[in-house]
């Protein structure tokens, strides 16, 4: 028989097991502001019966949401696209899924996973009412739908796709499955056998089920991108080893083949632009992987990066504008890294950075109303931010780390006052937030430790960050009280 997941009346009360129940606390060496005082930090989940409990000081609202010391590894997901809740994993990379609101509340077993049965990520309803996810067993694979609070479970659709008898380097090709359409009345993901996928579509309630890519050679399908307007869907294809882009419409009809299907010819990370003029994508046809983009009907396909094998130290780094209108992408000449600007069609470009030498560049991210790019970059001397506009002026400063210290992770908050971003210094990697001048640079917790891999990052209403610190721990920015903390304690700020 499939899995059985409980019932939704049971998931609305999900019970995480008990986490160590303390976490390590006290003054850090880097912060002499007293302005920012955290005198403790502690779980908002140890249990059934704890409650969420959060420490307020005279400085910043800091919850441990999940404890991830003496018990399982809590991995946050990402937030629901209004940040009211958040979306986390406890176990294993591919364990139960658990959403709950950025105070603790609001706890909810969502999706239920053990050693013979997982569950992809889960997809958000553009207003996030609804989580849509897809849950593997033995026997195939079930589309679910429910509410954030765990109840209204309802079983969508069934394929009889048995996602582990494939290699598990193999199990990402439901990465971007399932996919909501924009207006949230569809979910399109992918289904089949293990010989052959396709891509399925069915409205919220199950009904209208349809089979919308129907392929001439029988192969895997790998990611689905919607178009931002809902008017068609980009995916990949797995065959023959080439992988190859395809554009359909979410009918079934008019289906594209948008890239060669040569053997050695792949296709990965195919991204609309947000006007929905263009698909970007990483392709490799010739043994380099290199950003082209295309129009949705296969026409004007542009390569922008001209990389050879000896540049190819790092996979190819880019962003959309986010009115689709450019495109900034890195290039690099053996270790040397520049980024550079166009227009999609490669006409109008510009170079943005300028340093010679051994200087690379890291993690680019355009500011929310497009004016500026922020990215870190060695070509101070160390791992420091950087800001500057599209077409290359204004170039600024942000932090100035010292000695082995660096910064890296950078995330713009939603109205594009601040960055928030990890600064490594010793043994610690602490979440800092600044102005995209280099002023007001701020510790968020002064507690010493390491804030993982993942984060900081801005919930979508910019109200909190996120970030891991023995476990997935959430700030409240309202009480951050952001202003100058003393040179000796942070990056430095000159």
């Amino acid at each position: 028989m499939p899995a059985q997941l409980p019932p939704s009346e049971q998931t609305g009360t999900a019970h995480i097991p008990p986490a160590h129940s303390s976490v390590p606390q006290g003054d850090s060496h880097l912060v002499t502001s007293d302005r920012i005082e955290i005198s403790d930090v502690i779980n908002l989940l140890h249990g059934e019966n704890s409650g969420f409990r959060c420490i307020i000081t005279d400085g910043v609202e800091v919850g441990l949401l999940v404890d991830t010391i003496g018990g399982d590894i809590a991995c946050f997901r990402g937030w629901s696209p209004n940040g009211s809740h958040i979306e986390f994993s406890l176990g294993e990379v591919d364990g139960d899924r658990y959403v709950a609101k950025p105070d603790g509340t609001g706890l909810a077993l969502i999706a239920p996973s053990d050693e013979d049965e997982d569950t992809s990520f889960l997809g958000w309803s553009p207003d996030s009412s609804r989580i849509a996810f897809l849950h593997y067993h033995d026997q195939g694979e079930d589309l679910y739908v429910v509410k954030p609070d765990g109840s209204e479970r309802t079983h969508v659709a069934h394929t009889d796709f048995v996602r582990n008898q494939l290699p598990r380097k193999m199990w990402n090709i439901h990465r971007k499955s399932p996919g909501w359409s924009p207006d949230g009345k569809y979910i399109a993901f992918i289904g089949g056998d293990v010989n052959e996928t396709s891509i399925f579509g069915v409205k919220p309630d199950g009904t209208d089920f349809t089979m919308i890519t129907r392929m001439t050679k029988p192969g895997l399908h790998l990611v689905l991108e919607w178009a931002p307007d809902g008017s068609a869907i980009a995916f990949t294809h797995s065959v023959d080893d080439a992988v190859v882009l395809y554009v359909v419409k979410p009918d079934g009809s008019q289906l594209t083949q948008i890239t060669s299907d040569e053997p050695g010819s792949k296709v990965s990370k195919p991204k609309w632009s947000s006007d929905c003029m263009r698909i970007a994508f990483e392709y490799d046809p010739d043994g380099t992987n290199n950003l082209f983009t295309v129009k949705p009907d296969g026409g004007q396909l542009t390569q922008l990066t001209h990389m050879t094998e000896d540049d190819r130290s790092r996979p190819p780094e880019w962003r959309w504008a986010p009115d689709g209108e450019l495109i900034a992408f890195l290039q690099r000449r053996g270790t040397t890294g520049k980024y550079y600007v166009a227009k999609p069609d490669g006409s109008e470009i510009a170079q943005v950075t300028h340093a010679e030498g051994d200087v690379d560049h890291w993690g680019m991210e355009w500011s929310p109303d497009g004016t500026r790019i922020a990215f870190v970059s060695s070509r101070g001397g160390n791992r420091d931010i950087w800001v500057v506009k599209p077409d290359g002026s204004d170039l600024t400063q942000v932090t100035y780390s010292e000695g082995e210290d660096y910064t890296q992770r950078l995330s713009w908050s939603p109205d594009g006052t601040y960055i928030v971003f990890a600064y490594a210094i010793n043994d610690d990697i602490l979440p800092y937030v600044v102005k995209p001048d280099g002023s007001e640079l701020t510790p968020i917790t002064h507690i010493d430790g390491y804030i993982g891999l993942i984060g900081p990052e801005w919930s979508p209403d910019g109200s909190r960050i996120v970030f891991l610190h023995g476990g997935i721990c959430v700030a409240n920015v309202e009480s951050l009280g952001v202003q100058p903390a003393p040179a000796s304690a942070t990056p430095n700020a000159n």
